[in-house]
C-alpha cells in the first residue's frame, strides 16, 4: 500500500493549524455551519486517496488532528501565538488552565503526535505498530489518572460528582435486584442497594 493515506493524515492534521484560527474568527462571528462545512470538505479532500482498511487508522488519524489542536492550545496558553483558539480557552473547562492541563496540553501535541504519526506509518506500509501501540495505551492511560486525580483535588473541584453520576449511568439498572431506591436522587445506584442473596 501506498504512503499516500499516511501523507493525507499528516497533511489534514496540520490542517488544524489554519482550521483552528478560522474556527475562532467565525465562532466570534457566529458562523457555525460554515465552521461544520470547512472542517468536513477539508477532511474528505484530504482522505480521497486510498486509506488502509484497519479501523485504527480513523481513531490515530482523528487523535492526529486533535494533538495538533493541543499543542496549539499549550501554545496560546502561554503567549507564544494569538487568536488561534482564544474563544476556547475563555470558554473552556477550567482545568485547561491548570498546571495539569497545561502539561497535558504539551504532552498530547509531542509525544502523542510522534506516537499517532508512526502508527499511521505503520498501518500504511504494513509493518507491525503493536510496540508503539503499547506505548501509546499506557501514556493515554497515565494521561487520563492526571486528568482525574488533577481535577477531584485541584481548586475546580465544583463537577466532581459527574465522575460518580458517569459511572452511575453507565452501569445497566437491574431493577429486579434492587431493595431500595432514593426518590430524591436523579440518578440510579447500582453498587449501593444490591441484594446479597
Amino acid at each position: 500500500m501506498s504512503a499516500s493515506a499516511g501523507t493525507g493524515v499528516f497533511l489534514l492534521s496540520l490542517m488544524s493549524i489554519p482550521i483552528c484560527y478560522l474556527f475562532n474568527s467565525l465562532i466570534y462571528s457566529n458562523r457555525y455551519v460554515e465552521t461544520v462545512l470547512i472542517l468536513a470538505i477539508s477532511a474528505r479532500f484530504m482522505l480521497k486517496k486510498k486509506t488502509p482498511v484497519d479501523p485504527l487508522f480513523y481513531v490515530y488519524a482523528v487523535h492526529a488532528f486533535l494533538s495538533v489542536v493541543n499543542l496549539i492550545i499549550g501554545l496560546e496558553q502561554d503567549n507564544i501565538i494569538d487568536g488561534f483558539v482564544t474563544f476556547y480557552l475563555k470558554e473552556a473547562d477550567p482545568h485547561v488552565n491548570t498546571a495539569h492541563g497545561h502539561m497535558i496540553s504539551y504532552w498530547d501535541g509531542c509525544v502523542h503526535y510522534l506516537m499517532y504519526l508512526l502508527m499511521i506509518a505503520a498501518i500504511t506500509w504494513g509493518d507491525n505498530y503493536r510496540a508503539i501501540g503499547l506505548y501509546w495505551v499506557g501514556s493515554f492511560l497515565m494521561r487520563a489518572m492526571v486528568y482525574i486525580l488533577g481535577n477531584a483535588v485541584g481548586k475546580y473541584t465544583k463537577n466532581n460528582g459527574m465522575l460518580l453520576d458517569g459511572l452511575c449511568r453507565v452501569t445497566p439498572p437491574q431493577p429486579h435486584k434492587l431493595t431500595h431506591t432514593h426518590t430524591h436522587t436523579n440518578f440510579y445506584i447500582p453498587f449501593a442497594y444490591r441484594d446479597l442473596n
